[in-house]
């Protein structure tokens, strides 16, 4: 874009004119600080770090990072990790430590300005290398942005402030239940409401866990049966021998995950899935497997094995069929209000990233 197409009050800047590079290095084993901020405890899209490790997990030197200052994932930029500090820290040098210049840029403006796509989009184009692709402060310093002047950042700060609120309220709101959904599962699944509804099983005589079959990806004809593996969905096939309800776990690789359809589908020899429900509630099988953390029961060191044999042979407490169905109706009602919040999440992120794609 051009000087002469820019609306009025915007003008062409770059980056180096309103961001400044701070790189002050800190042996972890030497800081007096209590937080360590590494690539992974940020999340694509947040400025908000919700999580974080302590100096002594790592070694190296790291970078200082003062509250307020800007933590942006420098390596493996199309991940889109841009974060602002709220207490003074050191955090990975895979990262780059920026603050606003105040006489060309609002301050809290200017992560809003790194979200959008206009600037991430630009990052991942001028990193190098293949493996991790890593920007340069040199390179990007040099690159140059429509920038709006400080009336039109004020006003468009005033509604992403007010934005990031709301959005930072119901990732909250669903953090919460998410979590208040794993502690009742666990309870509904493990510990008897009704002792008369429960009685000691075994695993094998309540429901039956089979290997699933081969299917070579050259032999898969595209059509509307799922394929489930050890970690989820894996393709699709035109036909299947297995109908729904369907329960899914891993048998070799992944294990721990629990996968429900009420399709029918192709379980892979990687998988095992629930031949017989044996007359109960497929979905309290899914919930109540879940809550067994099968990777305990996992063999092998390389390559981690689920014996079926070994979970039919688990004695546990089973509630009646009625009590199923009442827990599952429970945990469902949950679900569905996460589902909800999360839509309600997912719509106000797109409010705000055309806010910031109009902002740069």
């Amino acid at each position: 874009m051009t000087e002469q197409q820019l609306p009025d009050g915007w003008q062409m800047v770059k980056f180096g004119d309103i961001a400044k590079h701070i790189s002050k290095r800190v042996e972890p084993s030497e800081t007096d600080l209590e937080i360590y901020v590494g690539l992974e405890h940020l999340d694509p899209d947040s400025l908000k770090i919700k999580r974080h490790g302590v100096p002594s997990d790592v070694a190296g030197q790291k970078l200082l990072v003062k509250k307020g200052q800007i933590i942006f994932g420098k390596r493996r930029a199309y991940q889109r990790k841009v974060a602002v500090a709220d207490w003074d820290c050191i955090c990975s040098a895979h990262a780059m430590v920026l603050e606003a210049n105040p006489q060309n840029v609002i301050p809290e403006f200017l992560p809003f300005f790194m979200q959008s796509d206009v600037f991430m989009n630009r990052a991942v184009a001028v990193s190098e290398g293949s493996l991790s692709p890593t920007i340069k402060w040199k390179v990007l310093e040099r690159q140059t942005f429509s920038f709006p002047d400080l009336a039109e950042q004020r006003r468009l700060l005033y509604i992403l402030a007010k934005l990031e609120d709301v959005l930072l309220s119901s990732s909250a709101a669903t953090d919460s239940l998410s979590a208040f959904l794993d502690k009742i599962k666990t309870i509904h699944t493990t510990k008897p409401s009704n002792g008369k509804n429960w009685k000691k099983i075994k695993i094998k005589d309540v429901f039956e866990l089979q290997r699933g079959f081969d299917l070579p990806t050259q032999d898969r004809i595209e059509g509307d049966v799922t394929i489930y593996g050890s970690n989820g969905v894996n393709g699709f096939h035109n036909e299947t021998d297995v109908s729904g309800p369907g329960v899914i776990t891993g048998r070799s690789g992944t294990i721990g995950k629990v996968f429900y359809t009420d399709k029918e589908y192709w379980p892979l020899n990687t998988s095992l899935y629930v031949k017989d429900f044996k007359g109960n509630n497929p979905e309290y099988v899914k919930y109540f497997l879940e809550c067994m953390k099968l990777e305990r029961y996992a063999t092998g060191t390389g390559v981690p094995t689920l014996n079926r044999n070994d979970i039919h042979a688990v004695t546990k407490l089973w509630p009646s069929k009625s009590e199923q169905d009442s827990i599952v109706a429970l945990l469902k009602g949950v679900e569905l209000k996460i589902d909800s919040l999360n839509k309600h999440t997912t719509s106000l992120k797109n409010i705000k990233k055309a806010l910031l794609n109009r902002a740069a």
